[in-house]
């Protein structure tokens, strides 16, 4: 059991990385993308732009620490996973399964107990489908552990999408009926730049579900 699961495990912690980076880097694409699109749309309207995109800065510093949060939060929660699955303390898959054999073998005492124990420990050890239950487990946990983080991120993704999305509402709901008026050309921009920000959202939940 421990070279099934040791052997994949550098790769899978260069995956979760990989996975981290790629969640801010889809992160910084839609901020990025929005705060150009007030800076270059809005651009005679400062004092409606500067407070918009301070909110958005905010918006985007928080998402990205919660995103680190839950990340650092799976690392921890795989580190000791791969105590419990690898390790032969008490408190691990394998001492737990082995605590009553363990107990029933200090029990043993006077001629022949040290065979005795060590017939009690093997047979423990040697009993039908102990290391699949044992990996099953491991498993189970993981995947419950994998599905909590991208529940939680994603959670956390939705929340402040969303507040870009209100943004240009905003915008949409504020600025377009004075702004169509000198400018044409102004409500067709920012219906694509909402369209744009909805594929980047899209983007970024693909990465998420990926």
């Amino acid at each position: 059991m421990a070279n099934d699961i040791s052997q994949p495990w550098e790769q899978l912690q260069l995956s979760l990385e990989q996975f981290g980076e790629d969640v801010i880097a889809s992160i910084d694409n839609v901020f990025d993308w929005t705060d150009q699109f007030l800076g270059t749309e809005l651009e005679d309207s400062q004092d409606t732009v500067f407070p918009l995109v301070s909110t958005l800065i905010s918006q985007q510093l928080v998402l990205e620490s919660e995103v680190e949060t839950v990340l650092s939060d799976l690392q921890g929660d795989l580190r000791t996973l791969r105590t419990d699955a690898l390790s032969g303390i008490r408190t691990s898959f394998i001492g737990k399964r082995m605590e009553n054999a363990y107990n029933n073998a200090r029990c043993q005492s006077g001629r022949g107990s040290d065979a005795c124990r060590k017939a009690i420990i093997n047979s423990a050890v040697n009993q039908n489908g102990l290391f699949a239950d044992l990996l099953r487990k491991f498993r189970k946990d993981f995947n419950e552990h994998v599905k909590n983080a991208q529940d939680r991120i994603h959670e956390a993704v939705e929340s402040n999408l969303g507040a870009i999305q209100d943004t240009l509402d905003i915008i949409r709901s504020d600025n377009i009926a004075l702004e169509s008026e000198k400018d044409p050309e102004f409500r067709e921009r920012v219906t694509a730049a909402l369209e744009t920000t909805k594929q980047e959202m899209e983007r970024l939940r693909s990465v998420l579900a990926a």
